[in-house]
């Protein structure tokens, strides 16, 4: 079980930072300020995700991650 639980979190790491990088190329590329909306929704999303990815690797529970993401709403 916790070697699934590695791969899953490794994977949502991994989805994590892309979808955030996702949202660094959209200002890059469209340069206006509702793409700067749209880049800080998906890059906070897409740390979130990393962030619960990571603490799966780390053998925590995903209870305990969203617990430690709540603060930050």
């Amino acid at each position: 079980m916790r070697i699934v639980k590695a791969i899953i979190g490794s994977l949502l790491v991994l989805g994590g930072v892309g979808l955030a990088l996702l949202g660094g190329l959209i200002v890059w590329q469209l340069r206006s300020w509702p793409s700067i909306g749209g880049f800080v929704v998906l890059f906070g999303l897409g740390l979130a995700i990393a962030y619960v990815g990571y603490e799966l690797v780390r053998g925590e529970s995903v209870k305990d991650a969203l617990y430690f993401l709540s603060f930050f709403h």
